[in-house]
């Protein structure tokens, strides 16, 4: 029994000892955390590309809003139309539409811009405001 204990024991000293195959082994070890970080990496990518994608659609909606502000409603209905989104509906004021996985809803809401860099962001559009830019 003694002798089994001290030829294990002699072996692991040989394996730890021994530096041969160490980076296959670290390469087998890190290989699937490199992939999960990865996979991640990729993930968030996609989601980065598809909100960006989806604000520049939304800022042009708005900005064709902004120009024929008179028929806005319709102005961002044929953006969003001519952009893929081809279900959705605008939300009233004082209304609630509930969107689903098939229609997009979205509200237009008139008011005055102003760009004097002297006002806080937040406050530089003031909602109802006429005219309306």
């Amino acid at each position: 029994m003694r002798a089994a204990a001290a030829a294990m024991l002699r072996s692991g000293s040989r394996l730890i000892a021994d530096r041969r195959a160490n980076f296959a082994v670290m390469a087998a070890l890190s290989a699937p955390v490199a992939l999960a970080l990865t996979a991640f990496a990729v993930d968030e990518g996609a989601l980065f590309n598809e909100r960006r994608a989806a604000q520049s659609i939304v800022d042009l909606a708005a900005i064709t809003a902004a120009a024929n502000i008179n028929n806005a409603e319709k102005a961002v209905l044929t953006t969003l139309k001519d952009n893929g989104f081809n279900s959705v509906a605008v939300q009233k004021q004082g209304t609630t539409i509930e969107p689903t996985a098939s229609k997009a809803v979205v509200q237009v809401v008139p008011g005055r811009y102003s760009g004097v860099s002297a006002i806080a962001a937040g406050s530089r559009f003031e909602a109802g405001k006429l005219p309306y830019n």
